[in-house]
């Protein structure tokens, strides 16, 4: 089921097109979809934020407040973007083509508006749903058009997690190859330019290591339950595994990594 919105100023609209036909919703206006947005975005990544001179206590305070915030946030965008069509939602996989601020939510962590009364935040749409996003419909009949002629790929999945981003990471050891260095500075020189792009700041240390992706990795591929799957983790997870063609022969490739979303420099997002 494809779901398309476009908002606009004293009104917004949903299309809905599945293989009953098309269907389509009167929403808001811009202004208050991308405030609902913003405030259930806000919430859902506040404990990522680090205000300067913030101690312990009056960061859990304010992580807490952001807690008990997020239901209703999310309740309240869920019911204004998908409510109008609850009833055609059924258990379908979701292709969501976003407009303006919508492009910055992950509508997997919405809560389900079809989901068990009185259970808040804890059935998000993820759960009955697989969450798709393209950029249009288009894309998206050029994408099936050129898979249609695609021959099988014949191993499930390649997940790369875990990378490392600094020298000063404690895997390191002085282990690196002068090979190894040199790519590493490209690589790091990259980084950098983008972090401060995108307004982090260099730091001597790099960027920080991605707590849990590891075992991230170890659950994608349990789940898949393949033997086939390629796994790498530490040094063997980096960008040249990715772009020079080992990852082909796989129908699934999974990357946890770190990511930048740079609006001024898309150039520079990845």
């Amino acid at each position: 089921m494809l779901l398309e919105y476009a908002l606009g100023e004293e009104r917004s609209y949903l299309w809905v097109l599945s293989q009953q036909g098309l269907e389509s919703f009167t929403l808001p206006p811009r202004a208050e979809i991308e405030a609902a947005t913003r405030r259930f975005y806000d919430d859902l990544t506040e404990r990522n934020r680090a205000p300067a001179g913030e101690n312990a206590a009056a960061r859990s305070r304010r992580v807490q407040e952001a807690d008990r915030a997020l239901p209703d946030a999310g309740t309240a965008l869920s019911r204004m973007l998908l409510g109008p069509a609850v009833a055609l939602l059924a258990s379908q996989r979701l292709i969501i083509v976003p407009d303006a601020a919508l492009h910055y939510l992950p509508f997997s962590a919405l809560p389900d508006p079809d989901g068990p009364t009185g259970r808040a935040y804890t059935e998000p749409l993820i759960v009955n749903h697989e969450i798709v996003h393209v950029p249009s419909a288009s894309v998206l009949v050029t994408l099936r058009r050129e898979t249609a002629r695609r021959a099988p790929s014949p191993r499930s999945i390649a997940v790369l997690a875990d990378p490392v981003f600094s020298e000063r990471d404690p895997r390191v050891q002085g282990a690196l190859t002068s090979a190894d260095t040199l790519a590493a500075g490209r690589q790091r020189a990259d980084i950098e330019r983008s972090s401060l792009e995108v307004g982090i700041g260099a730091s001597d240390t790099g960027l920080p290591r991605l707590l849990f992706a590891r075992r991230e990795a170890q659950s994608v591929v349990g789940s898949v339950g393949a033997d086939d799957a390629l796994v790498a983790l530490d040094f063997a997870a980096t960008r040249d595994l990715v772009i020079r063609g080992d990852l082909q022969p796989y129908r699934m490739i999974h990357i946890a990594s770190h990511a930048f979303l740079n609006n001024s420099h898309p150039d520079l997002s990845g």
